[in-house]
């Protein structure tokens, strides 16, 4: 039946990651937590075998995250749909109630809430279509500036307006309806942009096609982007959401890499199965070498990051900024830092179409508090406790397939 199936060693596993905690100054695997969970009966049994993961189980479109959110984009693009065929809209300002909407029930996710505030007063910078804003800190997100679906998103991003609306505001967040990009101040007066999501690249091809065709295309997608837009710029602490930041990234990392060729990941493949005894066969065997290339990236990424820190965040060159580039030189473990290196090559990630995830991801990175992050970790563990929150926002099913805990420090002594 060409079952595919991937094999990692749980041995392996562990001693490894003991070694990568050694490395990054953390005296211990894995930290206690499930005391009372009930799973301390799994992990026993289950670390006296290796792991062995049948693929077609997992299947090709794992639960990601949003569930409460599914439902946002259709009933964006069904309103959008019963407007336009109404005969009675007008190019720009009609469309106006089913973008808050959308905006709105993003917003309704967070917290705290993100609004979107329709015709704010002029503070300097002329009107913009919408100003988001933080419900209970009153801290302003980002302006944003809708225009019709005939308009190129490109000419938007390139006027005058929208280079005033970043200037003052910060950021900008830009739409012909059927496409969103979020700019923020560039060089010589310009705006410089930090990512774009495309629902449909015309109008005709926006207003053509079935809203249950393009949800279904794009309801993941576009949750994470405008996730992403609303809170950008707000500060991180906790583990949770710097999880869920990391994990939207390596998600639309992943959506990238499914349109790549087989050929083209050859070497990387040959890279994973070296490194990790993965052995990937068959189309679901394919997704799931992807996939796992993708956590191996973005969770090498910030394992790196957790020992730059821990070097008082100063880098090799004496800088205190923290480059993904130079993630490489932080990943003392030997099989992990060839790994990661073998990844992350600056051309094949272009290549890819996959370096600007990374990029966030460093952004994002940059802007977490290290203090009151690390101190969410009893003993310091960051690397360790942080990869059970991480799977189980880039996808809880996998997490829940190869059964991924935490598991008592004593346990773990006993049995490695």
């Amino acid at each position: 039946m060409g079952l595919a199936a991937a094999f990692m060693p749980r041995s392996w596993i562990i001693s490894n990651l003991r070694q990568i905690a050694t490395a990054s100054g953390s005296p211990s695997l894995l930290g206690e937590g499930v005391r009372g969970r009930g799973r301390w009966p799994q992990w026993r049994q289950r670390m006296r075998q290796p792991v062995n993961c049948t693929v077609a189980a997992l299947g090709n479109q794992p639960d990601y995250m949003y569930t409460l959110r599914m439902s946002m984009l259709n009933d964006f693009l069904s309103q959008m749909r019963r407007i336009h065929v109404s005969g009675l809209a007008t190019d720009e300002r009609s469309y106006y109630p089913a973008l808050a909407a959308l905006f709105d029930a993003v917003g309704a996710t967070l917290l705290p809430r993100v609004v979107a505030i329709h015709d704010v007063a002029s503070r300097g910078a002329g009107h913009p279509d919408y100003v988001l804003q933080a419900d209970t800190t009153h801290d302003t997100r980002a302006a944003i500036e809708a225009k019709p679906a005939s308009y190129a998103l490109d000419d938007i991003i390139a006027s005058a307006q929208v280079r005033q609306y970043a200037n003052h505001y910060g950021l900008c967040l830009v739409t012909n309806l059927r496409e969103f990009a979020l700019v923020s101040p560039g060089r010589a007066g310009n705006v410089a942009e930090i990512m774009r999501y495309s629902l449909a690249t015309s109008e005709a091809e926006f207003w053509n096609a079935s809203p249950v065709a393009l949800n279904r295309r794009h309801e993941q997608g576009i949750a994470d982007f405008l996730v992403t837009v609303f809170t950008w710029d707000a500060e991180i602490t906790r583990p949770k959401d710097l999880a869920e930041a990391l994990a939207r990234y390596a998600r639309e990392a992943l959506r990238r890499l499914e349109h790549q060729p087989t050929d083209q990941l050859a070497a990387l493949r040959l890279a994973l199965k070296e490194a990790l005894g993965l052995h990937f066969t068959d189309e679901q065997g394919e997704h799931f070498f992807r996939s796992s290339l993708v956590q191996t990236l973005f969770y090498g990424l910030f394992s790196a990051w957790v020992v730059f820190r821990r070097n008082d965040g100063r880098n090799d060159a004496g800088g205190d900024e923290f480059s993904w580039r130079a993630a490489g030189d932080y990943l003392r473990l030997p099989v992990m830092r060839e790994l990661f290196e073998r990844i992350a090559i600056g051309n094949q990630l272009e290549m890819l179409d996959i370096r600007k995830p990374l990029e966030w991801a460093e952004a994002t990175l940059r802007r977490t508090q290290w203090e009151p992050f690390a101190a969410s970790f009893a003993h310091g563990d960051a690397v360790n406790y942080f990869y059970e929150p991480f799977l189980e926002a880039y996808d809880p099913t996998l997490r829940e397939q190869l059964g991924v805990w935490y598991t008592p420090r004593e346990i773990i002594t006993y049995q490695v």
